[in-house]
């Protein structure tokens, strides 16, 4: 403590030092209580110090508002508007960058959209033709239901084609055979599930419609799903529209 009060007294002569170095706390305290950390008299504890940092903090709310108001977009303008027309040349050039790559990418998004609405068609006209063809097929044979029931149960008739990917399903759809089918000009084809014989692909679900259990009530469940997909991608589709028609209006904006 002796070799600290006599750096302290070499650096600073003031009138004060002295008195602060031989104040009961200084020559009470020990190390378990912590560090004494040792200032100027202006910046000791005090008063002093919080009229310090109040004069501080006014003087720098002073200087504040002494600073020129940051400009911004009059009433009834558009931030972006605003922003387009006190934009730098380089900042014009990149945002046009910008607004072309995104434009191109809403677009081939809107074209992949319109394909998926071209695709849920096919499948919701699919969907019609096998509940049309369910009228059509063969009851169910004693072999299929048991000697002592009714042998003119109903089939499931479920199309396997209704749950094809994307992929295959426009193949088929496209092809001059699913052309025809989808335009009725021709009856929709199909057999029985390890059916021998016949014409078609096995696409056809022959079991009992009371014992099938896989297909309970396809008829309502796909075309509830149908219909859930079509109205979540048209309200895609219109926010894609709206995208892409601001991002040309921004582009046909001169810069």
């Amino acid at each position: 403590m002796r070799t600290v009060r006599n750096r302290v007294l070499a650096l600073d002569k003031g009138p004060n030092v002295a008195a602060q170095l031989t104040t009961d706390a200084v020559r009470s305290a020990h190390h378990p209580r912590g560090y004494a950390v040792w200032t100027r008299p202006s910046l000791a504890q005090g008063a002093s110090t919080q009229e310090s940092a109040h004069t501080w903090f006014a003087r720098m709310q002073d200087g504040i508002r002494t600073l020129a108001p940051i400009a911004g977009p009059p009433p009834g303008t558009s931030v972006g508007v605003y922003a387009r027309a006190h934009a730098t040349p380089l900042d014009g050039k990149r945002e046009y960058v910008q607004w072309a790559a995104e434009l191109a990418r809403v677009r081939a998004e809107s074209a992949c959209g319109n394909a998926l609405l071209d695709v849920l068609a096919v499948r919701g006209k699919l969907l019609q033709l096998a509940e049309d063809r369910l009228s059509t097929l063969p009851p169910a044979t004693e072999e299929d239901v048991g000697k002592h029931r009714d042998a003119s149960i109903p089939r499931c008739g479920f199309d396997a084609r209704l749950v094809w990917d994307d992929e295959p399903l426009w193949a088929w759809a496209t092809s001059p055979t699913g052309r025809a089918m989808l335009q009725e000009e021709a009856p929709l084809d199909g057999r029985f599930s390890g059916q021998q014989g016949g014409t078609g692909p096995e696409v056809v679900c022959g079991e009992p419609k009371r014992r099938c259990k896989r297909h309970a009530d396809w008829s309502i469940v796909r075309g509830a799903d149908i219909e859930v997909a079509r109205e979540l991608q048209t309200l895609h589709m219109s926010s894609l529209a709206e995208r892409e028609q601001t991002l040309r209006a921004w582009l046909d904006t001169p810069m």
